[in-house]
């Protein structure tokens, strides 16, 4: 199949439709996205780390080389280097040698990726050191030529691949093609393979049925668009505006290519600057604010190009707010500060701050979080309702009805804030059923407010609903509490069971194990103290006298003398 044949939409409708069919038996199927895709999300690329995902193509390649026994060198004692590339007829013949042949197939698709990847890291380098582009260049020529291989490989004549395998190789080598002329920006070649490469993934995207696979080639898809736009805008596409450059930029971000959105961020600049010529006025409630400054008219137009829908991040409004208080920041420094044009950008400051917040609250889960972003829209909404706007409006039929609006908003956001503080304060039940009730009513009078913005009539009108029946669930709740609590003192006067055992009470935590078996501590008892005995008769003894012992003693003479000294061998 040519190259020509994959182009036109029947030749690519046939080859497609040939995937579903049975296959020959000898055909082999190498899914090339899923493998690149796989080895990117498991090596770095997930964290923008190419020179992580260039050391894992370049330890694999070394391993499918070792592994085919295909390695690039010669001799043991002093190894030369010698070029073995891998060819058609390789890989019909790998089955005889018995050799899986699609591992030669990865030969030229990882040396492909290695350049790629090495290229992506140059083109991070390149901000600082610009140098370096002449190399990622280089890099990305040498990606293109290891992927054109990889196409030739499985499209010559005799092979073994599939339909799918020879579709998704030319869609490969194009897109690789095409991020090469578009690096050397060459947008009407660029411009043609990567369409050609888009094409061909989204007929896989349908006929595929694996949806795991099927989600690769979507998001292919999606990183070929943002691409596509800025080639056609610098083709010289009339029909693309300020507006769309925006898109783009945003389908950049999504698509983390950091080059890209900061390409699309001068060209928007430099878009705005042509327009900004035409804009000298504009008109803020029935008044004409004359706008002679150029960064002032840049960001006027801006705002003009933006729609709900466009913004989506929170990063998108805080840009805003920076270049918006730039602006202000460059009337205060001419002294302009008591200027009609001062207070509308004050008020457009103020706005896309309550727009900010709102975006953040999408994000937020918890009613904690979601209190400060609420009290913040109010006090925006207070500022702006604060603007002298009086001295510069002769009739104040406008100025009242902006006030009004004002004031209707600041209610609907107060029912806001109070039901969350409600929710996070159940712990005190009766503030937090006072501060729902207060929900209700504010809601209450937001939707009897002609003044109330559409938008938000239905979100009140259910932020309502879910005030009364969480008011009411809360009160039930803590009433059923309180009736527990008095059961549980009623319980506390029963006697113990071992004071009762032959009158009976309905006692409801004797099943479970809790009831009071016996009293415990015990209670003392007054029981009679111990006698005790005091010898007291001893100092009322009066003994005999012992003197007329003394007097006459019995042992005397040489016989007792001798009688007592013979008596004391006994002792």
């Amino acid at each position: 199949m040519d190259e020509s044949d994959v182009s036109s939409s029947d030749g690519l409708d046939l080859v497609v439709n040939e995937i579903n069919d049975v296959s020959h038996k000898d055909s082999i199927t190498f899914e090339i996205l899923h493998v690149v895709k796989e080895g990117q999300s498991q090596h770095g690329l997930k964290h923008g780390d190419y020179h992580r995902y260039r050391q894992y193509c370049s330890r694999r390649l070394r391993r499918i080389r070792r592994s085919l026994n295909y390695v690039q060198s010669s001799g043991k004692t002093r190894p030369t280097y010698q070029q073995k590339v891998v060819t058609n007829q390789l890989v019909n013949e790998a089955t005889k040698s018995k050799k899986d042949p699609i591992r030669y197939l990865m030969i030229p698709l990882f040396c492909a990726e290695r350049s790629w990847s090495h290229a992506m890291q140059l083109k991070q380098e390149a901000n600082t050191e610009p140098r370096k582009k002449f190399h990622l260049i280089r890099k990305y020529k040498k990606a293109v030529k290891y992927a054109q291989s990889l196409q030739t490989i499985c499209n010559s004549s005799p092979t073994k691949c599939d339909a799918r395998t020879r579709l998704e190789s030319t869609a490969y080598a194009s897109y690789l093609t095409g991020l090469f002329h578009f690096e050397t920006e060459q947008w009407l070649k660029a411009n043609e393979y990567l369409k050609k490469s888009q094409t061909i993934y989204e007929k896989l995207f349908h006929a595929i049925a694996d949806e795991e696979v099927a989600v690769h080639y979507r998001q292919r898809c999606d990183e070929i668009k943002p691409t596509l736009r800025y080639c056609a805008f610098n083709i010289g596409d009339q029909n693309i505006e300020t507006q769309d450059l925006t898109k783009m930029q945003t389908e950049a971000n999504e698509v983390d290519d950091q080059l890209l959105a900061n390409k699309l961020d001068q060209l928007i600049l430099q878009t705005r600057e042509k327009q900004s010529a035409t804009l000298s006025e504009i008109q803020w409630l029935g008044k004409t604010i004359a706008v002679k400054q150029e960064k002032i008219r840049s960001f006027l137009l801006l705002m003009q190009d933006l729609t709900p829908t466009s913004m989506t991040r929170v990063s998108q409004f805080e840009k805003l707010i920076f270049e918006c208080r730039d602006c202000v920041q460059l009337l205060r420094e001419t002294n302009q500060e008591k200027t009609l044009l001062y207070n509308y950008l004050s008020y457009l400051r103020l706005d896309l701050t309550v727009g900010r917040n709102l975006q953040l609250i999408k994000t937020l889960k918890s009613s904690s979080d979601m209190i400060r972003p609420f009290e913040t829209i109010i006090g925006s909404l207070s500022e702006i309702k604060s603007l002298p706007l009086d001295q510069y409006y002769s009739s104040s039929d406008s100025v009242d009805e902006f006030n009004q609006q004002i004031e209707s908003k600041v209610t609907a956001f107060k029912a806001f804030r109070c039901y969350h503080i409600g929710n996070v304060n159940k712990n005190s039940w009766k503030e937090s059923v006072a501060l729902l009730h207060r929900s209700a009513q504010y809601c209450e009078t937001a939707l009897k407010d002609k003044n109330t913005p559409k938008e938000m009539v239905s979100e009140l009108t259910q932020l309502k609903a879910k005030a009364e029946s969480e008011k009411f669930t809360i009160y039930a709740n803590n009433l059923m509490k309180e009736d527990v609590s008095q059961t549980k003192v009623n319980t506390n006067n029963i006697p113990p069971l071992i004071s009762r055992l032959d009158t009976y009470y309905e006692d409801t935590e004797l099943v479970a194990g809790s009831s009071t078996l016996a009293p415990f501590p015990p209670q003392f008892q007054a029981i009679p103290c111990k006698p005790l005995f005091f010898d007291l008769a001893l100092n009322h003894i009066a003994f005999p006298s012992l003197e007329a012992e003394k007097a006459n003693p019995k042992n005397s003479g040489i016989t007792g003398f001798v009688k007592g000294w013979l008596g004391g061998w006994r002792k």
